[in-house]
């Protein structure tokens, strides 16, 4: 298994008939934006690709509902409570800036888990699931495509082997952007353990190599820094651009 970027305009904008099961969820926690996500929604949710949406309050469903009229959704109830990844996270993994409270960080370590339960179920019958935020920041101030997504000529052509994703730079992690990933249905159960030992790195525990350099705060709360770990311990990877 191989972890891959790609740039936004690639695994955001490319379109035609797709194999391809979106997964994605909004819960009302302390956000770094507030109650913006209301206003991109009309937007950044109008992604024409059958959705596997996970939620907690009916009013969620309710308005991601009228937002999707006319498209495939298949909706999920999920309370953090019942998130599988309270069993790794550690309260004190919070940041005023960058991980404002322990629930966001919840679920952006959700996500995969999100991936996988959605790859099990496959209401879609589809080979590929990819994780896009429903806040998207590439549609927040950009036309969603009417097309289908993804073209099946890029489809295709992508290595079942591999995990592709954007990409952005910071200072704190190597590049995982978090906001979208995609990958084969046969990795959803692999990505979940690599995700959570990637986590296990980073709170400084479970070490086996001798040049392991582990972080234990608050950037072990940001999936992007766990994807990093993952990218280049757990996993052979290539860097591409599109």
């Amino acid at each position: 298994m191989r972890l891959l970027f790609v740039l936004p305009h690639l695994l955001l904008a490319f379109a035609s008939s797709s194999n391809v099961t979106v997964v994605s969820g909004y819960w009302r926690v302390a956000n770094k934006h507030g109650n913006d996500y209301d206003a991109w929604f009309a937007s950044t949710l109008r992604l024409n690709a059958p959705y596997v949406f996970f939620y907690e309050e009916a009013s969620v469903r309710r308005f991601v509902s009228s937002v999707r009229t006319g498209l495939k959704t298949h909706f999920i109830h999920r309370p953090l409570s019942a998130f599988a990844s309270r069993d790794t996270y550690n309260p004190a993994w919070v940041h005023e800036q960058h991980v404002p409270s322990m629930e966001l960080g919840l679920i952006w370590h959700e996500k995969v888990h999100c991936v996988h339960l959605a790859a099990q179920r496959d209401v879609f019958t589809t080979e590929w699931f990819a994780w896009v935020d429903a806040g998207i920041s590439y549609y927040r101030t950009r036309d969603v495509p009417s097309a289908p997504w993804p073209a099946p000529s890029i489809l295709s052509g992508l290595d079942p082997t591999k995990v592709y994703h954007t990409h952005v730079a910071d200072w704190y992690h190597s590049g995982f952007a978090g906001t979208a990933f995609l990958y084969h249905q046969s990795l959803a159960a692999a990505v979940v353990k690599a995700f959570q030992l990637a986590v296990v790195e980073c709170s400084g525990s479970g070490h086996t190599r001798a040049e392991d350099v582990w972080i234990a705060d608050w950037r072990c709360g940001s999936d992007q820094v766990s994807f990093s770990l993952l990218s280049f311990s757990l996993l052979s990877f290539s860097l591409r651009c599109a």
